[in-house]
């Protein structure tokens, strides 16, 4: 399955991804769901050592990996 580099259109559907398993799971590092510009500020960081893909069939994203210096991942490390 492709890795594909994520370009700000992908947003939306990461955005949706990421929010599900903040309500849903335990399993994501914020306690509260994030806005668009939240996101975008955590998967277009500028910081070329970090990047993020989505993982897409032809029709559909599937999924996303995000890679992060580990302080700056989310608020669950705050408490």
């Amino acid at each position: 399955m492709p890795f594909t580099p994520f370009e700000e259109g992908h947003l939306p559907e990461v955005l949706v991804i990421y929010n599900y398993y903040v309500a849903n799971t335990t399993v994501s590092f914020h306690t509260e769901t994030l806005t668009p510009d939240e996101m975008r500020s955590q998967v277009l960081s500028g910081d070329k050592r970090y990047k993020t893909y989505v993982i897409k069939d032809p029709n559909t994203t599937l999924g996303y990996e995000k890679c992060a210096h580990f302080k700056k991942i989310g608020r669950k490390f705050d408490r």
